[in-house]
């Protein structure tokens, strides 16, 4: 009688079988490799430690190792061929894995083979054949549909993904600290960040090097630690520091590899010159040194990329610059003049350099932020068309098709930019978000947000927008425990009024208003967010109907509002006409509401159909109800989840309508698209996906 193998001979066969399917894959680790056969890393790493007594990497390595000897024996190809085919990036890696593993390089295989005891991964089963085999097969199955469970669905996902997050190890792992700005002149500091920016965005383009972030990094500048500390807290093993000194057309930088654990200096290389197109030369070389000091081999296409550069003039260099350090200055501080200091700048630029893609991608962020929707779609084009290998006019334009609601559209361009740039970690969260919200695809919109937070920590930081940006997922399919969890990580991260306006928004829409009310007092008493808390608290008073509240902080609001974008101040608005018309203002209520109602219609067709909605409830206001129901219909027709119909509930804009049979079927409609969405997330949660 045939003997029938045991479960972990089986499992051991499954593992190989999976591991020689993907062989010649160089991005196929561990990672992966967990997720093709439905189990955790570290459940994974257990199992295969307890029967091979190897740890999981060094079975994977060990097993193309093995393979690779194999098709050298048999002369299949040169070393290099071979070490392609195994799922080395590297042939120079390659030849130092297989003479470490073996005792002897690759090209010395046929001389050392004879007499030489076989060395394998761990010890194989007696081979099996005939029915036997075709038992282990149908064991094999059966043990896959059990372990699997409730990841079975990353069976497929995986596959799904168009380019998979390079994993390197931690004798790689560098951080960029913030370079010193020695410069006499003022406001040069963008010129000092650029520099060290784009000396970091090289090292990124190797796979082989872990750069850990540059918000990291920055939490240390001027910090006086010594570098071991940082290097323990950010997980780095090398540090590369630097100054800038520019005055007027002279410019010296100077740049230093440092070893964290050792405290030695490995190199350190110096530009003095003046402010001209060979400082590109210089970061380039700074990129290849210090991935020659780490043993990290720049791959062909990487050496293609690093040497591609978007900008080779080194004025309009100087313009992008100086754009974008405008841009994040108005993201911090929220002050208009900013964002109109950085249009002008990329104007500029465009004006200097006509084909400068950075120029286009600055303006179309701009445009977006000021709603002015077909000078967005024209700048996000011509970006695209100038720089079809720039992740980042992938990701405008991804976002434009995001806004308009064209769901499939916007997933082909945010998996482009993945599939350029691997790195770009906003490119996993709008891709995240759009599954989510606009496809309900909770499953995918999960694993996007998943890859996201992997390659943000690789980096050595999650930074608060990250999270952020999914809780922003999580609240557009109500599922407001995530939400309210992710915003809450977004805020211990660091304090921001972007957290601050999420998490209220959170509990309003549950009514838990004495909980919002508890969470501004701590917030706004730890730090001053005045403007941001007086809108907040103006907000909890209008949901709850306490008009006199309402117009204090409406009033203490609006007299700092003038730096907050048009946009931004509709929603207020027109929530503070309502409060005019209960306190007996009719004429100048209708006024304001009229007036907003205009500034609305103009953004129909764009942020994700919320114009629709609010057009609904301010012609609901107005006693149109006719008017008001035919824009919730073309709402409701959108590819969209349904968030904003829990604010119908609380807000009074919609009262009018709620005696309506129309309206009170929308709503039966949508609360019963979310319980069945619930429930998805329930059983998601019973298998332990979520």
């Amino acid at each position: 009688m045939t003997e029938i193998p045991s479960m972990d001979e089986v499992f051991l066969r499954w593992l190989r079988d999976t591991v020689e399917a993907h062989m010649g894959e160089e991005q196929f680790g561990v990672e992966e490799l967990s997720r093709e056969l439905g189990t955790s890393r570290a459940s994974l790493h257990r199992r295969v430690k307890q029967l091979t007594h190897k740890p999981i990497g060094h079975f994977l390595r060990a097993m193309r190792l093995n393979r690779a000897r194999e098709l050298l024996e048999h002369r299949a190809g040169t070393a290099s061929e071979i070490a392609y085919r195994v799922g080395f990036s590297s042939p120079a890696y390659f030849n130092h894995c297989f003479h470490e593993h073996f005792g002897y390089p690759p090209g010395e295989v046929r001389r050392f083979t004879a007499g030489e005891s076989n060395r394998v991964a761990g010890h194989d089963p007696a081979p099996v054949t005939g029915k036997s085999r075709r038992l282990v097969s149908f064991l094999a199955v059966a043990l896959l549909a059990a372990a699997t469970g409730s990841l079975a669905y990353f069976l497929f996902a995986g596959k799904l993904l168009n380019a998979r997050v390079p994993k390197v190890g931690p004798d790689r792992s560098i951080v960029v600290m913030p370079f010193r700005n020695d410069s006499p002149e003022p406001d040069t500091d963008y010129f000092c960040k650029g520099i060290m920016e784009e000396i970091n965005n090289q090292l990124q383009k190797i796979s082989a090097l872990q750069v850990k972030s540059r918000t990291a990094a920055e939490m240390y500048r001027n910090s006086g630690m010594d570098i071991r500390q940082i290097g323990r807290e950010l997980g780095a093993g090398y540090m590369l520091e630097g100054s800038v000194r520019k005055a007027g057309d002279d410019v010296r930088i100077v740049v230093q590899l440092i070893d964290i654990r050792s405290g030695n200096h490995l190199w350190s290389e110096a530009y003095d010159g003046k402010y001209t197109a060979q400082i590109f030369d210089f970061q380039i070389e700074v990129a290849k040194q210090v991935a020659g000091s780490l043993n990290a081999v720049i791959r062909p296409d990487e050496l293609k990329r690093i040497l591609k550069s978007q900008i080779t003039d080194i004025n309009c260099r100087e313009l992008a610059q100086r754009g974008w350090a405008y841009v994040a200055r108005n993201q911090s501080l929220n002050e208009i003049r900013y964002l109109q200091l950085a249009e002008a700048v990329f104007r500029q630029l465009i004006e200097t350099d006509p084909d400068c893609a950075q120029g286009y991608i600055g303006l179309a962020f701009i445009h977006n932020l000021k709603s002015e929707h077909d000078d967005f779609v024209k700048c996000v084009e011509r970006a695209v068309e100038l720089a079809p290998e720039s992740d980042g006019a992938y990701n405008r334009r991804g976002t434009y098709h995001q806004l308009t609601v064209q769901p499939d559209k916007a997933i082909s361009d945010f998996k482009k930019g993945i599939e350029i740039n691997p790195y770009n970690v906003s490119n996993y969260f709008t891709l995240s978000q759009t599954y989510l919200v606009q496809k309900k695809d909770i499953r995918k919109g999960i694993m996007y947000a998943e890859q996201g937070l992997n390659v943000a920590r690789n980096q050595g930081f999650v930074e608060p927008i990250y999270y952020s940006m999914v809780a922003r997922g999580f609240f557009g399919i109500a599922d407001y425990k995530r939400a309210e969890k992710y915003s809450r990580l977004a805020l211990e991260t660091q304090l921001g009024c972007i957290g601050v306006a999420r998490i209220c928004e959170v509990l309003n829409l549950q009514m838990r208003y004495k909980e919002c009310e508890l969470f501004l007092d701590s917030i706004c008493a730890a730090r001053s967010f005045t403007k941001d808390c007086n809108e907040q608290r103006f907000f909890l008073a209008y949901f709850q109907k306490d008009w006199q509240a309402a117009e204090k902080y409406y009033a203490l609001w609006a007299r700092d509002s003038a730096t907050t974008l048009r946009l931004h101040r509709i929603s207020i608005n027109t929530c503070w006409a309502y409060v005019l018309s209960r306190k007996g203002m009719k004429e100048e209520a209708k006024a304001l509401m009229e007036s907003e109602i205009e500034h609305v219609k103009r953004s129909i067709g764009f942020n994700y159909g919320t114009p629709l909605y609010r057009l609904a409830g301010m012609y609901a206001f107005m006693n149109e109800k006719e008017v008001a129901l035919d824009y919730l219909r073309q709402y409701l027709a959108l590819d969209r989840a349904f968030s904003h119909y829990d604010r119908i509930l609380i807000d009074p804009l919609f009262d009018k309508l709620k005696t309506e049979p129309e309206f009170m079927e929308i709503l039966r409609r949508v609360q019963a698209e979310k319980a069945e969405l619930a429930a998805e997330i329930a059983r998601l949660e019973r298998k332990g996906v979520l």
